[in-house]
């Protein structure tokens, strides 16, 4: 009798150790699920899970193909190129309607420079990239100093770039269409392909996993983050916001005439 109740008191015990072991096991589970879906990152990754299974679905076996996967995603790494800075400059609390007109500016600049003037493709890149680092200097500068939202500044931005590069470009050429055609080592760097994916591809890739590393491994990735959260208390704390907000502009300007 007496062995029979330990046997059965032992048993007892063993499923009430198995049921807090699951209890915990569970509540573990739904802290580490919350704890992924409370990630900044979380929603963008979710949504694009989301939308590539809808054209998975929607545009049927060409879409999953290689040919298919290389067209989207060159379409995707050239506007992702020209996201990163333009959201690292959102974080900050600042926005940049200008980017259209800058792209253009910096192709009318690349292609005066050596399919018009006979510049070295890398001098002419060069240029695009001092002249974009002066616009994206001046614009930070307005934006600070006189404390008009930024929207408004590069809504003016876009107007002005995009009037500049037509006026100088009939200017310098006598027209507004100058052809390009990129030739060694630039053409291996920015032009070059392989089965149908393009190096801009790895430009994406590279470009993100620096600002990545900028944003949560670095003093400046927390200058930016306190910037475009609380201003007055980042500045408070000595965080200097006008300085980050126009290096930002002047790398985001920068980095758009580069591409």
């Amino acid at each position: 009798m007496a062995s029979a109740a330990h046997s059965e008191n032992s048993a007892t015990g063993a499923r009430s150790r198995g049921s807090r072991d699951t209890t915990e096991s569970g509540r573990s589970v739904s802290s580490s699920l919350k704890h992924v879906m409370g990630r900044p990152e979380f929603g963008a990754f979710a949504g694009m899970i989301l939308v590539y299974a809808f054209f998975a679905i929607a545009a049927k076996r060409g879409f999953l193909t290689l040919a298919g996967t290389a067209n989207w995603m060159n379409t995707a790494s050239e506007l992702g190129v020209l996201a990163v800075p333009v959201g690292m400059l959102m974080i900050a609390g600042e926005f940049d309607l200008s980017v259209g007109s800058v792209i253009g500016a910096s192709s009318m600049i690349v292609s005066i420079g050596n399919g018009f003037y006979g510049l070295p493709m890398w001098v002419a890149i060069i240029l695009a990239l001092i002249i974009g680092t002066l616009i994206g200097l001046g614009n930070g500068i307005i934006t600070v100093s006189t404390r008009l939202p930024s929207f408004i500044v590069s809504l003016a931005g876009l107007f002005m770039v995009a009037g500049a590069a037509l006026g100088f470009s009939r200017l310098l050429s006598g027209t507004t269409a100058v052809t390009l055609t990129p030739e060694g080592s630039a053409r291996m760097a920015f032009g070059s392909q392989a089965a149908g994916f393009h190096v801009s591809i790895l430009w994406w890739i590279g470009i993100t996993a620096v600002a990545s590393w900028v944003l949560t491994q670095t003093p400046y990735g927390n200058w930016i983050f306190a910037t475009g959260a609380n201003p007055n208390a980042a500045r408070s704390a000595g965080v200097p916001t006008d300085r980050v907000k126009i290096s930002l502009f002047r790398s985001s300007y920068s980095g758009r005439f580069c591409c």
